[in-house]
């Protein structure tokens, strides 16, 4: 397998347009799942290292509103022809942290805007939640860089840049929540690993094996 450390998603087509999965050649969804199996075999090898030596937390606070707010329950969050009851409060994870996201960086989008973007784009499951192409495809539209990662490493070089990085792991992580689970990262030291996310107040804290065993993917965002 190939060692690979950082992927950049094409998302955007020549027209500029969202570009959906479906949209995808069949070279191009071939590449993408190599590279994210890539991705994951690297973190595995990155883990080995118990976050050694590596000691870093944002500069600055980013706010993250909770997902089960009356306000998100009232906000209808659903494709086309899928379920009506579906709201931002039930499977808005995405959208709410991406919101969190740009308005670090200074951007302030309202969420009714970045529900459009999902609709737009075809990012919504019928089944509900949204598809991990939509963090690339938003940022990307905003005017941030962003990357997948794989490493440690990149999560130190991306926090001394004041950027963000955001994981993405198996629901197994967080059995109460909602769906897969999406969080910010907020301080690495050798041991934890300290996040915020729209399902809990305060800060949610994991060991090394516990976030590289349930990672799904992380992308690194930066101005």
């Amino acid at each position: 397998m190939e060692n690979l450390t950082s992927f950049v998603v094409n998302v955007i087509n020549d027209d500029r347009t969202p570009k959906i999965d479906r949209e995808m050649t069949g070279e191009e969804w071939a590449t993408y799942q190599s590279n994210m199996a890539a991705l994951r075999e690297t973190l595995k090898e990155s883990c080995k290292s118990n976050c050694s030596g590596i000691s870093v937390s944002l500069c600055r606070q980013i706010k993250v509103p909770l997902q089960t707010n009356l306000k998100h329950a009232s906000i209808a969050y659903h494709a086309p022809g899928g379920n009506p009851y579906k709201t931002i409060g039930t499977s808005g994870n995405f959208p709410i942290t991406t919101q969190a996201i740009l308005k670090f960086f200074g951007k302030k989008v309202p969420l009714e805007d970045l529900i459009q973007i999902a609709l737009q784009g075809d990012w919504i499951s019928k089944e509900g939640g949204t598809y991990w192409h939509y963090i690339d495809a938003v940022c990307v539209a905003y005017g941030l860089c962003v990357a997948r990662i794989s490493s440690f490493e990149q999560i130190l070089a991306t926090m001394q840049r004041k950027g963000l990085v955001a994981a993405l792991f198996k629901h197994d992580l967080f059995p109460k929540g909602l769906g897969a689970h999406l969080g910010i990262i907020i301080k690495v030291d050798d041991s934890h690993i300290f996040m915020r996310s729209p399902s809990k107040s305060c800060l949610e804290k994991v060991s090394v094996k516990d976030f590289c065993d349930n990672l799904l993917t992380m992308w690194t965002i930066v101005e």
